[in-house]
């Protein structure tokens, strides 16, 4: 009886398993509703994605999703490879169910000489070897290198819809954060009708949309940010040079714009060779922007337009392509030979002053800046740290004849090297901002981890009345901000890293928290009080006429009575009696082009003698032809009108007049003091942020440790107006670092980065001994013949040797760090393996003492 009881309650155990299972089973196919208990509810859509999968339904465009994936049998995959795209699949299903199956999922393995192997290439899916993606680190034992291993193989999806298509031609797990945006991203692009436009106006400097190559070498691809920006925003290049827009001007680069993006505008000139084989000639001069094209961007903001800035008071990346950006480590004195003073003079002219960018005359009306005229650098302790870069020093010598023949009069070897050893690496303070540097509360930051800048800018300053200014991005409340001639000087006396940062750290400036990227929204004010376009009436008046007799009426005697003596001091008593005379045929036309005063034209005829000689009348014009000079001057006259003009000539010229004035009253219309609508001007005070090498391009297997692009992406985003984009991205990710662990080796680092940097300080030092007991040669031609002394000799295998002893003693710290934090593993994976059975023994023994008093009870 007890044999059956056992019985059946083993089979009542395995009917609820069965039972428990179909649940889960049906309701993983049926139900709608899911509850998501992970952290950061990686498996739930955010309201983003809902609301792009909602306007894909309604706006009836069929969307298909082909996901590619080669079969784990067939090919040799890494493991996380497999692992990751179940959870394409599981989010892809979600998308499925979300839509009301308005969205189709296709799955593919494709295979060689396959259908699916063609749709894998027409989509664009990327062909991938597995060999390239093995371990360089791992057991090769792990491998087998058999067909398997050198089968390409397929992963990737598509988007498509009617005859659009997106495509993800690799999914990376890397980029496992981004996958939701990608796909939301792909959906909401293949189903939107138009793209919006953005208008990019860059300096010379930047050409993030690429560039063409020079004589068949090769040009310079787009840039990382340009590819995301083309992929949903349609881009409109806008003229360095761009005046101010019309009303009803619909081919102004500004028309029909969601958004102007400014980066780093300014145009340097460089010297140019006059002809090929000739060295340049001149120095380098800055460029900034005109005020009429600061006009047009001042209108466009008034009439409620947005706009982001990337401006910049050292641009880092123009400093290192410039050999003029290094300091010399001397200044000139009279004592000092010519060429001393020469170098110095070429390196302050052309260097340093000319990496700034600004809208002076908008920033300032404004109530925000750069810091003003010092041109300001921040340093930031919590987020900064120094970075060196060696230049290609070689090849720019090579454009620089002025330089390289002043490099070549210095006689002594040494100074040539004190000269040229600064011009080797390009310093600069990069900044890794983080955690309560972004601001936690605005969309644009909120879900982002860093963001890297290079020699970034305070913002300074209280926006006027009417603007309100928010703050995406902060220092710490230690940072200070480096005047531009300081700054150069402290980069420059940094032999190392740890050098220029005590040079900054010793420096005695302010500390205060600064703003380093701001948004100004509100109605702004136009910085202009009238259209600085418009001419300057002035300028436009005609010169004053060389000989201004002609231009005045002649003064004409009045008319007398008959009988009255003949005085032309006695006024007319009775003017009336002129018009009488009019009818005379010949002389009327003779003064119509001559403006006279009323009355005297009317008796023209009459004034060589009244009533007299009729011979006199027709023999008076002649007298007076000389006077048809004034006549070609007429409009001379015109432009500074006499009190009286000729009534015969008012009337036609009156209404063309009236329209010349009516016209530029319209023009200056167009000026708008005050903005009725709202709008938006973000303002980065760094431009090297948007340099691929320091944004990084995971596309292309770059590594991306930043968020530089989402920070971007958020910013046009929010700025254009697609809210659902900017809700997606900064999701979570399924896979969970050991952040013990982590903590474990950043812990022992710390303690092992003292004891190393002693050492490694130690070498540098033991190795510029032993450079300096080098004795050179000079034997003419460039050439250097390196010889030693018997003492020398000895002196420098004592430096060598201890140069080997104190490299053994780092590979001991090294050693001993990797013992210490495998032992701290080790101990957490003995802790963990022996806990559950240790707690299991607990409960057994707790439960058996337990029994064993009832039974004694009983």
């Amino acid at each position: 009886m007890k044999a059956l009881d056992r019985w059946k309650t083993l089979g009542v155990i395995l009917l609820l398993c069965l039972l428990v299972a179909s649940l889960n089973v049906i309701a993983k196919r049926v139900a709608t509703v899911r509850w998501d208990t992970t952290e950061g509810n990686v498996y739930t859509l955010t309201e983003g994605t809902r609301s792009i999968l909602q306007k894909s339904k309604d706006s009836g465009r069929p969307v298909t999703i082909r996901f590619y994936m080669s079969d784990p049998e067939d090919v040799q995959l890494p493991k996380k490879y497999v692992d990751y795209s179940k959870r394409v699949k599981d989010l892809l299903e979600e998308y499925s169910k979300a839509s009301g199956k308005a969205i189709v999922v296709q799955t593919f393995e494709p295979k060689p000489n396959s259908e699916a192997q063609d749709a894998a290439e027409l989509d664009g899916i990327q062909q991938r070897d597995p060999r390239m993606d093995m371990p360089q680190s791992s057991n090769l034992d792990d491998y087998d290198y058999n067909q398997r291993a050198s089968q390409p193989y397929y992963f990737g999806l598509s988007v498509s819809s009617l005859e659009k298509i997106e495509t993800i031609s690799f999914l990376n797990p890397e980029l496992e954060k981004k996958l939701e945006y990608q796909l939301s991203r792909a959906i909401s692009s293949v189903t939107r009708t138009s793209k919006r436009r953005v208008g990019l106006l860059e300096g010379t400097e930047m050409a993030l949309g690429g560039s063409p190559g020079m004589m068949g070498a090769p040009g310079r691809p787009p840039s990382v940010i340009y590819r995301h920006l083309a992929r949903d925003f349609e881009i409109v290049n806008v003229p360095f040079d761009v005046g101010p827009m019309k009303p009803g001007d619909t081919d102004h680069p500004f028309a029909g714009l969601d958004l102007l993006l400014i980066v780093h505008p300014v145009k340097i000139n460089r010297p140019q060779s006059p002809q090929p084989g000739m060295p340049p000639i001149g120095n380098t001069t800055l460029e900034l922007l005109s005020k009429e094209t600061q006009y047009a961007i001042d209108q466009y903001l008034v009439n409620g337009g947005k706009a982001i800035a990337f401006l910049d008071n050292q641009h880092f990346v123009s400093r290192f392509f410039d050999i003029y950006s290094a300091k010399l480590p001397f200044t000139p004195q009279d004592r000092h030979p010519q060429w001393y003073k020469e170098l110095y003079t070429l390196f302050e002219t052309n260097g340093w002053a000319h990496y700034r960018s600004g809208l002076d005359d908008l920033t300032s009306s404004w109530g925000v800046t750069l810091g003003g005229t010092d041109q300001p650098m921040l340093y930031d302790p919590k987020y900064s740290r120094p970075v060196m870069f060696e230049r290609p020093l070689n090849q720019m010598l090579q454009r620089e004849f002025r330089l390289n023949r002043l490099l070549g009069q210095i006689p002594s070897r040494q100074e040539q090297q004190m000269i040229t050893q600064p011009l080797f690496r390009g310093n600069g303070l990069m900044a890794k901002f983080e955690n309560e540097a972004l601001t936690a509360d605005h969309p644009v930051t909120r879900d982002l981890s860093a963001i890297q800048m290079v020699d970034p800018s305070p913002i300074v300053g209280k926006p006027v009345t009417g603007l309100k200014m928010r703050t995406l991005v902060s220092t710490s409340d230690r940072a200070k901000s480096v005047p531009g001639d300081a700054a150069h000087i402290l980069l420059g006396q940094g032999a190392r890293q740890e050098q220029i940062t005590s040079n900054f750290q010793s420096a005695s400036f302010k500390t205060k928290r600064y703003p380093v990227a701001v948004i100004l929204e509100g109605k702004f004010k136009s910085a202009y009080q009238e259209d600085p376009t418009k001419p300057d009436p002035a300028a436009e008046a005609p010169p004053a006429p060389i000989n201004p007799a002609p231009v005045t009426p002649p003064v004409r005697a009045p008319l007398l009575p008959e009988g009255a003596p003949d005085s032309t001091n006695t006024p007319t008593p009775e003017p009336a009696p002129a018009p009488e005379p009019a009818p005379t045929p010949e002389p009327a036309p003779a003064p119509e082009p001559a403006s006279e005063p009323e009355g005297c034209a009317q008796t023209e005829g009459e004034a060589p003698s009244p009533e007299t000689n009729p011979e006199k009348e027709t023999s008076a014009p002649p007298p007076d032809t000389p006077e048809p000079a004034p006549v070609e001057e007429q409009p001379a006259p015109a432009a500074n009108p006499e009190p009286e003009v000729n009534a015969e000539a008012t009337p036609e010229a009156s209404p063309d007049a009236e329209e010349e004035e009516t016209q530029p009253s319209e023009e200056e219309n167009h000026h708008q003091l005050e903005g009725t609508e709202e709008g938006m001007m973000a303002i980065i005070s760094d431009v090297d942020m948007l340099f691929d090498f320091f944004m990084g391009d995971a596309e292309r297997g770059a590594a991306r440790d930043n968020n530089n692009v989402d920070f971007i992406m958020n910013l046009v985003e929010n700025l254009a107006g697609d809210q659902d984009l900017l809700n997606i991205r900064g999701r979570d990710s399924t896979s969970r670092s050991f952040t013990v662990i982590n903590d474990i080796r950043e812990k022992a680092a710390e303690r092992a980065a003292a004891p190393r940097q002693k050492i490694q300080e130690a070498i540098e030092e033991a190795r510029k001994t032993l450079e300096e007991g080098q004795e050179g040669r000079d034997i003419g031609g460039g050439l250097m013949v390196i010889g030693q002394s018997e003492e020398s000799i000895e002196k420098t295998q004592e430096i060598e040797t201890k140069i080997r002893d104190l490299q053994r003693e780092e590979n001991k710290i090294s050693r001993q760090q990797r013992a210490e934090i495998q032992a701290a593993i080790n101990s957490y994976e003995w802790t963990n393996m022996l806990l559950t059975p240790t707690l299991v023994i607990i409960i057994g023994l707790l439960v058996g003492i337990t029994r064993k008093f009832k039974t004694a009870a009983k």
